[in-house]
């Protein structure tokens, strides 16, 4: 089972790092990401609207499917004792200290 959960952050941090990478504006040195070139340049008459549209779905799926993931590992650390161990004293304390932004947590 510890294999599995090693893909899995393997998949997650590869997904962060294409994400990361589509995001990328142009600049002088590289054409930028899709979503980047995208947000900096959209057609005015409509050519765009099912790209667009089909990155808001896919990414409000990924934020709310990432947000239950991450609420439910927090619960697992918690029940796992992580929290005391760091001596934090919630688990808003811990999800900071590893770099969580304030809205999320």
């Amino acid at each position: 089972m510890a294999g599995t959960e090693a893909v899995f952050a393997d998949v997650v941090d590869q997904f962060a790092v294409v994400l990361t990478e589509a995001l990328c504006p142009p600049g002088e040195s590289t054409s930028g990401g899709e979503l980047a070139r995208l947000c900096a340049a959209p057609s005015m008459i409509g050519s765009d609207d099912d790209r667009i549209l089909a990155m808001m779905v896919s990414l409000a799926r990924v934020l709310n499917l990432s947000t239950t993931a991450l609420s439910q590992v927090t619960e697992v650390a918690e029940r796992a004792g992580t929290r005391r161990r760091k001596r934090l004293k919630s688990p808003v304390e811990l999800l900071k200290q590893l770099g969580s932004v304030t809205k999320v947590v």
